[in-house]
């Protein structure tokens, strides 16, 4: 499988990440970010891909249809959703309205008790720094004494900052979050409001280029501004639809079960498939390596494969040079 951001459980909201990163000041900008996190992530690709080459060739066979539905899954501000938006970014200029391209965030809601319940497992203790040491997840246990919070109070004060909180008791989340998850918000404004979806995907790759997670609350305006993307609206759109909009990407989450950034599905068949992660992945008569799949012609070829009826534009050959393959989770 890709390599995916540590978590210590499943069930643990995204405590460790928000806490680690927003109390100990520890956030980088999303420049660096994906390129220290690429760097890394390559070197274990690198070192899990001659074991894939030992396991069998998957096949990836997606439904046939005439218009194929594209739902890519992202956050904001996962270095590798922006650099699987890097690789679709080509297919989308290529293939256009022959594919029907659903844009989706990776969102969860929680409530105050399922709050309560996780701030009371992670007070800290002197065990929990030093296990949390060994993991990776702080330099030292003075490091996580500092971040880790003292009281559940405290703890429900830090988890509700980072999140957007309604007034029956809800709480949607972001993996990285309030900052990102109000970006998302404003990136799935800006795509309902762009019909030409081109210059949604100049905004996006302009934020991305340009606005550290710190700093995007500010600086999106001006990449909407340079993008064509009108603001105001997208101001607007937040201000009356936020709630409405992340119910809608919940309910898409636990429908396809999507936990990570990112995910893609074509005519709702993951791709890749999970099992291609350690092998090579087989699509009609093109087989591709671990590194190729989050490339332009990677995706490409994958969303082809998914045509009744090829338009001429799939015989065309976009690059198959791609960045990590990792996740966040």
């Amino acid at each position: 499988m890709a390599e995916s951001n540590k978590s210590p459980a499943k069930n643990i909201v995204f405590l460790l990440v928000v806490i680690a990163s927003f109390f100990a000041g520890s956030v980088w900008s999303k420049r660096a970010t994906v390129s220290q996190e690429s760097q890394v992530e390559n070197s274990q690709t690198q070192g899990s891909g001659q074991a894939a080459g030992s396991g069998e060739t998957v096949d990836f066979s997606p439904e046939k249809s005439p218009k194929p539905n594209v739902k890519f899954f992202v956050m904001s501000y996962c270095p590798f959703g922006n650099q699987a938006e890097a690789g679709l970014k080509p297919v989308t200029d290529l293939l256009g309205t022959a594919v029907d391209w659903e844009l989706r965030y990776v969102i969860q809601k929680t409530n105050n008790e399922q709050i309560k319940s996780i701030c009371e497992a992670q007070l800290y203790s002197e065990e929990k720094c030093k296990q949390y040491v060994e993991q990776g997840y702080f330099q030292n246990t003075d490091a996580c004494k500092q971040t880790l919070p003292k009281s559940a109070d405290e703890c429900l004060t830090q988890e509700s900052a980072e999140c957007m909180a309604t007034e029956d008791g809800s709480y949607y989340c972001s993996l990285h979050g309030k900052k990102e998850l109000n970006q998302n918000i404003r990136e799935i404004c800006a795509w309902n409001l762009a019909e030409d979806k081109s210059k949604w995907w100049s905004f996006v790759s302009s934020v991305n280029n340009n606005c550290s997670l710190e700093e995007v609350d500010q600086c999106w305006q001006a990449q909407a501004d340079q993008t064509g993307i009108d603001r105001q609206k997208v101001q607007q759109c937040f201000s009356n639809d936020a709630v409405k909009l992340l119910e809608g990407e919940v309910a898409l989450n636990e429908k396809f079960s999507v936990t990570s950034s990112p995910t893609v599905l074509i005519n709702d068949k993951p791709y890749p498939p999970e099992t291609a992660w350690k092998s090579s992945l087989k699509i009609g008569g093109k087989t591709l390596k671990v590194e190729e799949y989050r490339s332009p012609e990677g995706f490409k070829t994958a969303i082809c494969a998914a045509f009744k009826k090829e338009p001429k534009e799939c015989k065309e050959t976009l690059s198959l040079q791609s960045s990590a393959t990792g996740s966040c989770n």
